[in-house]
């Protein structure tokens, strides 16, 4: 992948993707001659911002079976065939 021209490795992405601060991803930015605007780095650390999932999301997300507490019944190919006993 190349932003501005330069190669990103996917060494330099996952130092990025650590960076907490705009200040940080500008920094790491400047060591590979990249120029980074303040908008830019923030958007960048926007749309990677770390997002906690429980084990039941992520089951759910990796196409694991539904539970009682999250569960839509009329949506849940898993349980559509028990949804009468709900």
């Amino acid at each position: 992948m190349t932003f501005k021209g330069k190669e990103i490795t996917k060494e330099l992405l996952e130092k990025a993707e650590k960076c907490q601060t705009a200040d940080e991803l500008i920094a790491l930015a400047k060591e590979i001659d990249i120029g980074l605007t303040v908008d830019e780095a923030q958007a960048f650390l926007d749309e990677n911002a770390d997002v906690e999932l429980d084990s039941e999301q992520i089951n759910a997300a990796a196409g694991g079976t539904c539970t009682r507490k999250t569960r839509d019944i009329k949506n849940c190919p898993t349980h559509a065939r028990d949804a009468s006993r709900y």
